[in-house]
């Protein structure tokens, strides 16, 4: 994201901010007016990959603190690791599901509301 994120600064143009700067506009207002309105589109889509790769660290979660040994974070959960550890563990398969599909229902809000963003 980082990568992402500096490539859409480096995208804006530098006269946009020597003609705010002419114009008396301090830091926020040029941050406020001009690299904000400029950045919009990138950060969206930036997002969207972000959260999605959170998603998707689910082994080393896992491995850091449910395995056989790892005792320090026996008690941490995230919604992966929770639903996991209610279908295979506890033989709960039903509410793992349900919990898994509340999971894929907020990821598809989620991209559907920056994608509709993006379209308007």
């Amino acid at each position: 994201m980082i990568m992402i994120m500096d490539g859409a600064l480096q995208s804006i143009d530098r006269s946009y901010y020597e003609s705010a700067t002419l114009d008396g506009a301090g830091a926020f207002a040029r941050a406020k007016y001009i690299t904000i309105p400029a950045m919009r589109p990138i950060i969206a889509p930036a997002v969207i990959i972000t959260v999605f790769t959170t998603f998707k660290q689910f082994d080393v979660v896992y491995l850091l603190t449910q395995q056989a040994g790892a005792k320090t974070g026996s008690g941490f959960h995230t919604i992966l690791t929770y639903a996991y550890e209610n279908a295979f563990i506890t033989n709960n398969y039903g509410y793992s599901s349900a919990i898994s599909m509340i999971i894929f229902g907020l990821l598809l809000l989620f991209s559907a509301k920056f994608q509709l963003k993006e379209d308007a």
